[in-house]
């Protein structure tokens, strides 16, 4: 400290502030408080090590983190300041030496930082012993407590135990009064059909994350598709506003694109039934790897790092799980390089007018900013009491169960995939089931899944990659359709495979190399492509092969060999129709005998 004390040394175990001559600045003994005495003696002039230091309490984390404990500053001005240390700082002296001076401790040797720590040990001790213990708890949502038979719901507070421990995040759980929330989702929301979706969808996360183990499906990853001015943001707003503060906000649950990758995929840990909302994804349009982006946040876990001796770093828990919702103007599935499973793992609302006026649209964000939190508890609370009233959550799994045969069975068109989807939808299904038995609201539930389920049908189509390739190929024929040999030992320049006609299609076999070549330049799942192509005998092959030898090029080389009937083509190339006329000219349907002229004019005279 720059101030100086003249005539005041007190040992640091009497909770006062203590000083001490710098000659005894290395020489600190076990007898601290005599030897300040003999100092105070000699009349000599003392500067301050530090202020007045208290020990408040010790914080214990319920699920991640290491314990603390709590402690305050008071200098000569009665000015306080608080502060934290980890007890393993406490266990070393270094680490003790580095954390204190950190907080601006002007230790002139680690010695100083032992005595103080050898306080701050005693006093944790007397405050363990009286239980005078502060919980705390990073995680937001579902998680379980010592002693407890079902889960409970981690908010600002515990919901579903009597244990008291409050939240550490820096977020902004409730505020406003629930009633006007209440009367607000009279008025405004349950008039609505598009509203009613985003308010069923923002309670799903909590289901979601709560069956997630029997589903297979962690995280329902929406994306809120359509033009300016049609609400998405504000809907957004809505969701957030279930739980907590519905400002955007990269401490807060409704976020933007603007940082790192990594950090908004860190931004969700420990986030387990809570909604997450990310606005506006075009202002990342061409700096994400959107297929990468979808598959990791449906996981819900960050990627694995590795320490600096390539050994993987331990981690405390990371995963998320609920609903994630995203805001774009265009799908993100447009960003696709044909995936499949991306696709499927991709929950579309499209072209929805989520408000239906702009002056709407500025009540809902005007309201929900100043009042939330208040819904998603009482949800949680009342979910809760129905775990408990069936012992156990496999209720919930007999209704999910129920609502995905119920959806499944309204498919006019499906595929592999298409149980996936499903599981999403069932989950929003019985979330409204449960809103009306829990909070009374009886809300438009077809009207609500047809806007998902609608689209799913939209979708099958466009997520047959091996028909997607097929129509590809199919244009790479017709360009190159000179490169083809039509007949055995004629081979053209450049020649990439051979053709024949037969009388109701064309065989079209290619070098299987070139049509390696120019899948990979479009599409990345070329083995589920081969195997669609097989399924729908697109192709003729080998056993266990996705090729055969050709016998009309030099060689032998192994060939893809297309069946292709005339109706498929006949529309795509009109070169193929040139082709087909040189190769096979027309021939005179006319006919007539002229026989008798012939014979007259070799009759003799």
């Amino acid at each position: 400290m720059n101030n100086t004390r003249q005539n005041q040394v007190v040992s640091p175990l009497s909770g006062n502030n203590y000083n001490t001559n710098p000659k005894y600045a290395s020489s600190m003994t076990p007898n601290y408080a005599d030897m300040c005495m003999d100092i105070y003696k000699k009349n000599e002039i003392y500067y301050d090590v530090c202020d007045l230091i208290e020990v408040q309490n010790i914080i214990e984390p319920i699920d991640t983190g290491s314990r603390r404990v709590s402690l305050t500053t008071i200098n000569n001005k009665s000015q306080r300041k608080e502060f934290t240390i980890s007890f393993e700082c406490l266990t070393r002296q270094d680490g003790a030496y580095s954390e204190l001076n950190k907080q601006g401790f002007l230790l002139s040797s680690p010695g100083f930082a032992t005595h103080l720590t050898s306080f701050i040990s005693t006093k944790c001790r007397e405050l363990m012993e009286n239980g005078n213990i502060s919980y705390t708890h990073n995680v937001i949502g579902w998680g379980t407590v010592k002693d407890c038979p079902h889960p409970v719901f981690f908010l600002d507070n515990v919901i579903g135990s009597n244990l008291n421990s409050k939240s550490d995040r820096k977020l902004s759980f409730k505020s406003g009064n629930p009633k006007d929330y209440f009367e607000f989702i009279e008025k405004t929301i349950l008039p609505s059909v598009p509203l009613q979706t985003a308010f069923a969808c923002g309670l799903t996360s909590v289901v979601c994350s709560l069956i997630k183990d029997y589903t297979s499906v962690d995280v329902i990853l929406l994306d809120i598709v359509g033009v300016s001015s049609t609400g998405k943001s504000t809907v957004q707003h809505l969701i957030t506003s279930l739980f907590s503060d519905a400002k955007i906000s990269n401490n807060n649950l409704y976020r933007t694109f603007n940082g790192t990758y990594n950090s908004f995929m860190s931004a969700n840990e420990n986030i387990q039934g809570v909604p997450i909302a990310i606005d506006d994804s075009s202002s990342k349009e061409n700096s994400i790897n959107w297929e990468n982006f979808v598959y990791q946040m449906v996981a819900g876990e960050s990627k694995s790092r590795c320490e600096n001796d390539g050994s993987l770093q331990k981690k405390e828990k990371t995963s998320w799980s609920g609903m994630i919702v995203v805001s774009s103007e265009r799908s993100l599935l447009e960003n696709f390089n044909a995936k499949q499973g991306a696709t499927a793992r991709l929950l579309v609302a499209e072209n929805v007018q989520w408000t239906k006026t702009a002056q709407e649209s500025i009540d809902v964000k005007s309201f929900v900013k100043e009042c939330y939190g208040h819904v998603g508890p009482k949800y949680v609370k009342g979910l809760i009491e129905e775990i408990k009233k069936n012992t156990d959550a496999k209720f919930l799994i007999e209704m999910f169960d129920k609502e995905f045969k119920t959806i499944k069975s309204k498919l006019i068109v499906a595929d592999h995939l298409s149980d996936r989807v499903c599981s999403q939808i069932a989950m929003i299904g019985i979330t409204c089931d449960l809103i009306e038995k829990i909070l009374g609201y009886k809300l438009k539930k077809d009207e609500i899944l047809n806007i998902f389920i609608s689209r799913e049908q939209k979708q099958v189509p466009e997520r047959n990659i091996s028909e997607q390739a097929f129509e590809y190929i199919l244009g790479k024929i017709n360009e190159n359709y000179n490169k083809f040999a039509v007949t055995k030992g004629e081979i053209p320049y450049g020649c990439i495979g051979s053709r024949t006609p037969f009388a109701e299609y064309w065989e079209i076999c290619i070098i299987r190399d070139k049509v390696d070549e120019w899948l990979k330049k479009e599409f990345t799942e070329i083995k589920a492509i081969y195997n669609g192509w097989k399924g729908a005998k697109r192709i003729r092959h080998d056993a266990d092969k996705n090729t055969i030898k050709s016998n009309r090029l030099p060689g032998r080389p192994r060939v893809v060999c297309f069946k292709i009937l005339d109706k498929e083509n006949e529309e795509k190339s009109q070169a193929k129709v040139e082709a087909v006329i040189c190769e096979n000219p027309p021939k005179s349907q006319v006919s007539f005998d002229d026989s008798a002229e012939v014979d007259a004019l070799f009759e003799e005279d």
